[in-house]
């Protein structure tokens, strides 16, 4: 069955068109301003592409599958790239990516269980700090106690966040026993 693509979609798809443009645009000297601007439009797009599709309700599966793929996909470029030019420590980006793998698994294992994970204010606020810092860390570099604070946040944010979801998931998988009565005191 053919996916309707809509202008969400369409952005979702744009962004994910974006990523080698970012790549590229990080790892060749002096093309920061282009890698701005690639990363700026790609973030862009993110929040369009979320307001649209719930103000003009054109919510679609392949929408709910592919944004938040775009999403780690564009961002986990960025932070590999900072990786690859020594400009970040390998422990942080293990961090972004061991948790969104965490809370992938976790999704997948709820769905199974018919169970919805939806997304919480702790994870939107992830996103949004992991996206200021990748805008601050291409912009200004990773050096000076501002942008290596701004760093630390993002990684407790990161883990903060991961943590709620497995707290969410555990507590929606709470076993059950029906009919059965506690013991009694004796």
């Amino acid at each position: 069955m053919p996916v309707a693509m809509n202008i969400p979609n369409a952005l979702t798809m744009a962004r994910i068109t974006l990523t080698p443009v970012l790549v590229f645009a990080m790892l060749v000297p002096g093309a920061t301003e282009l890698a701005l601007a690639v990363f700026v439009a790609g973030m862009v797009s993110d929040y369009l592409d979320g307001h649209l599709a719930r103000s003009r309700g054109l919510i679609t599966s392949f929408g709910k599958l592919m944004d938040p793929i775009a999403d780690k996909l564009f961002i986990g470029s960025a932070l590999a790239c900072l990786i690859v030019t020594q400009d970040l420590a390998p422990w942080v980006v293990l961090t972004v990516f061991a948790r969104a793998l965490l809370v992938t698994g976790l999704r997948l294992a709820a769905r199974r269980e018919g169970v919805v994970i939806p997304a919480n204010q702790l994870g939107k606020a992830k996103t949004v700090i992991q996206s200021a810092a990748v805008l601050v860390m291409i912009a200004a570099g990773t050096g000076g106690v501002l942008v290596q604070g701004l760093i630390y946040v993002m990684v407790a944010i990161t883990v903060i966040s991961g943590a709620s979801y497995v707290a969410g998931f555990l507590r929606e998988r709470r076993p059950t026993v029906s009919g059965l009565e506690p013991a009694a005191a004796g």
